[in-house]
């Protein structure tokens, strides 16, 4: 039987969590409903996001969603409708939000994640990796071999996006706004696509590599930090041009995350990495202790698998196969 970390980190090496659990023989052509399961803080969980100025969503594995409004210090799940493995979440505002993931499925809240709408079903589809909206009416979900769909009624319809970026086939891994309002895409083989008009066309961008990418972390007005396998991090200071600068990274782990921490950014991923970007562009390992007030799983590992990060306040909190980890920095 697979572990919660080889069943993680392969799913992500292919290109998306969803990827490389096991399929079932018969796939459910009807939605099951998640599982309450007291342990779900502790299990496999993909992507935390924070809603409001309170409330952190985190979800994953099972169809399960969980909040919590005491900076993380404790959860509840909530009920889901279906319990599809769910690889990203993103809100607009503080009620309004989707998941997306496994059976290409798609779920909203309009209540700040305390109950969510199935708006898509559909288990002989690929699995969606990333979902984004750019208001409450207009957003994008993309997913394996070139899966990329635009709403314009907040979700409800879907309509399928051809073009040269999608025509590839290639796994589309991860969709950000810029901090000019362009859109930014990664995926495998080294894939970066860029649009100018609201994801109306895309342009690619070139890059001297080919592996995947997993992460994105607006940089700068015009520009972003992505990163994928084997810690591999690339910079540009406009990411419509072909002016990526790879870093020299402290440690070859696939990095899964980036987001802003202490005039930097913060990168994690596999076996536990924990990196920092300094002001200067150096990178540092950083050396993670549990908090003293978390509840730390039965056996906690080393080699344990970040697949998000969050910074709040003096906390970094991770989110992978032992679920919600609670870190200092050492």
């Amino acid at each position: 039987m697979q572990t919660l970390r080889s069943t993680l980190a392969k799913a992500l090496l292919l290109g998306g969590l969803s990827l490389a659990l096991p399929a079932q023989a018969q796939p459910d052509t009807q939605p099951i409903a998640a599982e309450m399961a007291p342990r779900a803080v502790s299990s496999l969980l993909t992507a935390i996001t924070p809603v409001g100025d309170q409330r952190l969503v985190v979800i994953g594995a099972h169809g399960d969603i969980l909040l919590s409004d005491d900076a993380g210090k404790s959860w509840r799940q909530v009920e889901v409708p279906v319990n599809s493995l769910l690889t990203a979440v993103s809100f607009v505002d503080a009620q309004t939000g989707w998941a997306v993931g496994h059976d290409a499925v798609i779920l909203k809240t309009t209540d700040g994640g305390q109950s969510w709408a199935l708006l898509q079903f559909e288990p002989e589809q690929d699995a969606l990796l990333d979902v984004m909206f750019t208001d409450a009416e207009n957003g994008f979900a993309i997913g394996a071999y070139g899966k990329l769909m635009r709403s314009h009624d907040g979700g409800t319809s879907w309509e399928d996006m051809e073009n040269e970026i999608t025509d590839e086939g290639l796994h589309l891994n991860k969709l950000t706004r810029l901090n000019d309002g362009r859109l930014l895409l990664v995926g495998e083989a080294g894939l970066i696509a860029v649009s100018s008009d609201g994801g109306e066309t895309w342009q690619r961008s070139e890059l001297d590599y080919e592996g995947s990418l997993f992460a994105i972390q607006p940089h700068g007005a015009h520009g972003a930090l992505i990163a994928g396998l084997r810690g591999h991090v690339f910079v540009s200071s406009n990411a419509g041009h072909a002016d990526w600068k790879p870093f020299d990274v402290a440690e070859e782990q696939s990095i899964f995350s980036i987001r802003p921490y202490q005039q930097g950014y913060l990168m994690v991923g596999l076996n536990s990495s924990a990196q920092r970007i300094d002001a200067r562009g150096k990178i540092t390992t950083l050396t993670l202790t549990p908090q003293a007030d978390e509840a730390a799983p039965a056996q906690s590992r080393e080699d344990a698998a970040f697949a998000d990060v969050l910074v709040l306040n003096d906390r970094i909190i991770t989110v992978g196969d032992e679920g919600v980890r609670h870190w200092a920095v050492r």
